[in-house]
């Protein structure tokens, strides 16, 4: 069975070879780990959101759609020393963050959140333009080869939701967790996150038989 049919099996509860396989990400620090433990260092593990012949996991593809801010805000760093750096992100937010223990790109340690650039409606507002559905800048470039390329796959396609999980967390990093609740329970804010979501995934939807949007729910 090639990956897409075993997977779309999976989700119709229909007899597979094998059960689909697939993980997410792997830290740098376990990479640093396997290579002490014997793992080759001139073998392509792949980056495993995508799957990885090495590892025998299935190959996974995703709609590089843009769901993020965009334009993001200016990346600022504020203060910087041996240990930490102190910065303002693309998303707004300003946070303290370990330089120790990086490996390939990945830290081991969470960063400290310590202020969100949405703390009042008028904040709000000044936030939408940045989440324009029809900005070109959200497709990647020559967006028809892309889907002539998918239209003849064999593995899952997933189209990524917004903040990675849903709503919730796109909302938690610009405000903060601990502030959301009168913001969860303004309907103007889940209507503008509507009319943000829906356009980008009706074009989206119309032109690319999407598998998955996030979790297996759908062919």
């Amino acid at each position: 069975m090639t990956p897409r049919e075993r997977f779309l099996a999976c989700c119709r509860f229909e007899p597979v070879d094998r059960i689909p396989l697939r993980e997410l990400s792997v830290y740098g620090q376990a990479i640093d780990r396997w290579l002490t433990e014997g793992l080759p260092a001139d073998v392509n593990i792949g980056d495993f959101y995508h799957g990885s012949e090495y590892f025998g996991f299935d190959h996974w593809d995703y709609v590089p759609v843009r769901l993020e801010m965009c334009p993001g805000f200016e990346h600022v760093v504020l203060e910087e020393d041996e240990d930490t750096i102190l910065c303002i992100g693309v998303d707004g937010v300003k946070r303290r963050a370990s330089k120790k223990g990086i490996s390939h790109g990945h830290s081991p340690n969470m960063d400290q959140y310590i202020d969100f650039p949405l703390k009042t409606r008028s904040d709000f507002e000044a936030l939408k333009p940045r989440y324009n559905p029809r900005s070109q800048a959200r497709y990647p470039e020559w967006w028809d080869e892309h889907v002539r390329v998918w239209s003849k796959r064999d593995y899952p396609l997933s189209m990524p939701l917004s903040g990675g999980f849903g709503f919730f967390p796109d909302l938690r990093i610009h405000r903060g967790k601990a502030a959301l609740r009168p913001f969860l329970l303004a309907p103007k804010v889940w209507n503008n996150h509507a009319d943000f979501q829906i356009p980008i995934r009706e074009k989206t939807l119309h032109m690319v038989d999407v598998v998955v949007v996030k979790v297996p729910l759908a062919d």
